[in-house]
């Protein structure tokens, strides 16, 4: 549904990923607006609602090539505010979970405009810190402002490695039946061969 340049996402529509990121979090990762802005100050819980999405929402969602200054608002449950979001920014795709994925239609928004923070949200640490020693500061901390913040630490490089072991697997098991059947083609090329 369309009206004056404002796009209304419905459940029926292609499920788009929501992320809330802090301004730094697009210049951290190289999620850099390949066009537009990048969250800043100007973003704040009282300024107008703003988000960056990446060019598969373009594609996708608003079936357009360039997603700049259009608005849209997500669909919610009867009673429940639906405000009006800019696109002040344009990323490229990424994906997330899995590399054979395709490139999923995903919405970022300053962590500074959310009315109420999700109890899954995840948090990005950068540190030069040992990974024991950061993860017990991390806990001492939390745990001085709200004992009861369950948190879980996963490492990302470990997450990369993880996402990568079926494939690694793949290619070593077709690695082997490679040299098996190569070793079976040799010894049944030579039972053939009569030797005199």
């Amino acid at each position: 549904m369309t009206t004056s340049s404002t796009k209304v996402l419905t459940r029926t529509q292609v499920s788009p990923g929501k992320i809330f990121s802090a301004a730094l979090f697009q210049n951290r990762l190289e999620h850099r607006s390949s066009r537009g802005r990048d969250f800043d100050d100007r973003d704040t819980s009282t300024s107008a609602k703003v988000a960056i999405v990446n060019q598969a929402f373009a594609r996708k969602i608003l079936k357009v090539a360039d997603p700049l200054g259009k608005r849209f608002r997500i669909h919610e449950a009867p009673g429940k505010p639906r405000p009006l979001y800019e696109i002040v920014g344009v990323t490229a795709d990424n994906k997330f979970q899995d590399m054979h994925e395709e490139f999923l239609p995903f919405m970022y928004f300053p962590s500074t405009q959310e009315e109420k923070p999700s109890p899954d949200d995840h948090i990005l640490i950068r540190s030069s810190l040992p990974l024991t020693n950061l993860i017990s500061s991390m806990k001492e901390t939390i745990a001085d402002v709200n004992p009861g913040i369950d948190l879980e630490f996963l490492v990302f490089q470990t997450r990369i490695q993880n996402s990568l072991i079926q494939d690694e697997l793949m290619a070593t098991l077709s690695s082997f039946f490679g040299f098996l059947a190569a070793l079976l083609a040799a010894i049944g090329s030579t039972a053939l061969c009569p030797t005199w």
